[in-house]
């Protein structure tokens, strides 16, 4: 199966929304950018070099830029821009994340680019197939080393660091092993509490994603992945998508929303770009809500993905062990707000297909999961909440959980020992409403990790 790699920023206000939050302005999207810059090697060498970089570790290519050229690509265009009514920008990825672009990827020759692959370890030794259990504090609080769940010991030398870097499911769950967490929880399972740090788990939010998919009224010409003549120079260059499209929603909804979760200044949420849209010449993703939907060039899907979740969820400690995956509960949509946001992306992704000019000479119906009716453009909110309810999912976007400003300061370090820091994605603290209301309309709790 193809996938999708893509190189995506986010809006500026995010980035100076974190530097407002730890006041520190190295989060900001000025501060930032450097480092952007930095990292990547930019498609286009005619682009903008005040937000792109030309001579980083990381290749990225557009859909242009790779060569491939898929033969829906201008209705797909022309269904965006009817539907949303947004314009094509060549670079969404200098700060301003509104309108539809190419997909850019960070991909080189055919292959995905990750971290590993392109940033030497050099001088550093590795052990696989090995847990921590904990980071060992001193009684001041001082990180001295390692403990692996074998029981064998890592010192740190003099002035090191232990750096954590487990992901935002796992990097709780070692400090939460080490002391460093709520200590009723810490004392729930035995753990001598060595700094009380109630946010430790808390904040955990994803960016929950929402496929529909569509049979084709002429798949014989090729549009789709699988069939025989979908074929063409570079296609395996990456994903079998042409754009991105990134829109806000009506504000008369959102705002109601907000009301009733009880958030009266909503000025930071209704303004903003609330939703990526994308439509792949293939069905991905749809095992997931129980469609047996073979890839035979017949379909293709269009999916949308909240950018701003309000919902907040939690991980906890299944056990004392480290070989006990944590209690990951996403707790998604459970404010009013992400609700309504996928109520609008639901109708959107139908409007795209079914309410288009370019929509309605591609597409000849839908398929929907076992029990479910196909749902016209008047569907009621509450058949909409069904779909969604069933259907939506994460993007494995999961971060917060060891948040900048409450668990980490804006140099990543823990807050109230020494030595320890965080460096991935649960110190992503998107500056958000406060909703203290926990509704069970979608709770999905996962006891163990794949």
């Amino acid at each position: 199966m193809c996938t999708v790699g893509g190189w995506t920023r986010g809006d500026a206000s995010d980035y100076n929304a974190w530097a407002h939050d730890v006041n520190d302005n190295r989060w900001s999207y000025d501060g930032m950018l450097p480092y952007f810059k930095r990292s990547e090697t930019h498609h286009d060498p005619s682009a903008d070099p005040a937000h792109h970089g030309f001579n980083g570790p990381v290749h990225t290519a557009s859909l242009t830029s790779s060569g491939r050229r898929f033969p829906l690509r201008e209705p797909v265009r022309r269904i965006f821009e009817e539907a949303l009514g947004l314009e094509f920008r060549s670079d969404l990825n200098d700060g301003e994340t509104r309108g539809i672009s190419d997909l850019v990827e960070n991909w080189k020759d055919g292959k995905r680019q990750i971290a590993s692959a392109v940033y030497p370890l050099d001088g550093v030794s590795v052990l696989t197939n090995t847990v921590v259990k904990r980071v060992i504090l001193s009684t001041a609080n001082v990180a001295t080393g390692v403990e692996l769940a074998s029981g064998e010991t890592l010192a740190l030398k003099e002035g090191g660091q232990v750096i954590v870097s487990a992901g935002a499911y796992r990097t709780p769950q070692v400090l939460m092993l080490s002391g460093i967490g709520d200590a009723k929880h810490l004392a729930e399972h035995g753990i001598k509490c060595k700094m009380n740090s109630p946010d430790v788990g808390r904040n955990l939010h994803d960016h929950v994603l929402l496929y529909r998919y569509w049979t084709l009224l002429h798949p014989e010409r090729g549009l789709a992945l699988g069939h025989a003549n979908f074929t063409g120079e570079n296609y395996d260059k990456g994903g079998p998508l042409d754009f991105l499209a990134r829109t806000g929603l009506p504000a008369k909804g959102l705002t109601a929303a907000l009301q009733k979760d009880g958030v009266e200044d909503a000025h930071d949420l209704v303004g903003r770009t609330h939703l990526e849209l994308g439509i792949p010449y293939a069905p991905l993703g749809a095992e997931t809500v129980g469609l047996n939907v073979p890839f035979d060039g017949t379909t293709i899907a269009t999916f949308a993905m909240s950018c701003l979740p309000t919902s907040r969820g939690t991980i906890t400690l299944h056990s004392p062990s480290p070989n006990d995956a944590p209690i990951i509960d996403p707790n998604y949509t459970s404010t009013h707000f992400d609700r309504q946001v996928l109520r609008e992306a639901f109708r959107i992704l139908g409007k795209l297909a079914l309410d288009t000019r370019d929509g309605k000479d591609v597409i000849a119906g839908e398929h929907t999961p076992a029990g479910f009716p196909v749902l016209g453009l008047d569907a009621s909110d509450e058949d909409v909440d069904e779909r969604v309810r069933f259907g939506a999912g994460t993007t494995y976007h999961a971060a917060g959980s060891a948040a900048m400003g409450r668990v980490v300061d804006g140099g990543l370090k823990v807050v109230g020992v020494e030595g320890v820091r965080v460096v991935d994605a649960s110190v992503v603290s998107v500056r958000m409403i406060h909703v203290e209301e926990r509704l069970d309309w979608m709770v999905v709790v996962f006891v163990g990790l794949s």
